[in-house]
């Protein structure tokens, strides 16, 4: 593929925030060619958390990519023909505005649990660690999908020279990425329970689904977003439209109870 054709060269936007450090490195990476080795193929640059950059350094690269950037004493217009690649998370952060209108938008749609999970028990057949389908799938539960979280988790358990099951899973603190959760996520994760794969006979018995257990993945869900009054408002706005069984109404009256409590707190 693009490694044997060129030299991969990769950047870090949200690293070199000042423009001059930006211009330096892409200059660097689109113009110049190895004088040292022998590896004479054109430089492909990479520029990962592109949306991490701040405004000037991304119209920046537009106007270079445009023609419209001006180098020398002759004030050439300084050209870039080669692709250059680069990489965000959030695709719809106002900064990418003007670079999305001239580039061609590949998203990457999260993996699915059940192609994770099978591709990583091929890696644990090739590596000869012992563990199931069962206890994978969990895995990639807990880190919700979270490639490289699973695999350091496979990795330190193989060290220990133990087979893995679905009980050391649920006492693992893997997954707990200090990524941010909009809202509406961790509005989804209190007003709904984690179902399993083979239904509802196991619920009782995962421990994430246990009172303590939901707690603890709900107060991680909150302190996540960081937007408390605003995420307790949302619950207030949304808890009577949620629909469960309920016949002598003792959890309405639980839950009022808590509300009340948070008043008067």
């Amino acid at each position: 593929g693009i490694s044997g054709a060129a030299q991969l060269l990769e950047m870090n936007a949200s690293d070199d925030r000042s423009v001059d450090a930006f211009k330096r490195n892409l200059e660097a990476a689109t113009q110049m060619k190895s004088v040292i080795s022998k590896d004479q193929r054109p430089n492909c640059l990479i520029i990962d958390e592109i949306d991490g950059a701040p405004p000037a350094t991304i119209n920046y690269l537009v106007s270079i990519l445009s023609g419209k950037q001006q180098q020398g004493k002759k004030k050439k217009a300084m050209q870039v023909l080669r692709p250059i690649i680069c990489i965000c998370n959030e695709l719809y952060t106002p900064a990418l505005r003007p670079l999305k209108q001239m580039a061609f938008i590949i998203p990457f749609p999260p993996t699915a649990t059940n192609r994770l999970a099978t591709r990583l028990k091929e890696i644990t057949n090739r590596e000869k660690f012992k563990t199931d389908l069962t206890t994978l799938l969990a895995l990639c539960k807990k880190t919700d999908n979270d490639i490289r979280s699973c695999l350091s988790t496979l990795q330190f358990c193989k060290k220990k020279g133990k087979i893995l099951s679905s009980d050391d899973i649920s006492k693992m603190s893997v997954g707990m990425k200090d990524s941010q959760k909009s809202m509406f996520s961790v509005w989804a994760e209190i007003f709904s329970v984690p179902s399993t794969d083979d239904g509802s006979k196991r619920r009782t018995k995962d421990a994430t689904n246990k009172p303590v257990g939901r707690f603890g993945s709900i107060l991680s869900a909150v302190a996540s977003c960081g937007e408390s009054d605003r995420i307790i408002t949302g619950v207030f706005e949304n808890y009577l439209n949620i629909q469960f069984k309920d016949s002598d109404m003792s959890n309405i009256m639980s839950g009022l109870d808590w509300f009340s409590h948070f008043d008067i707190m």
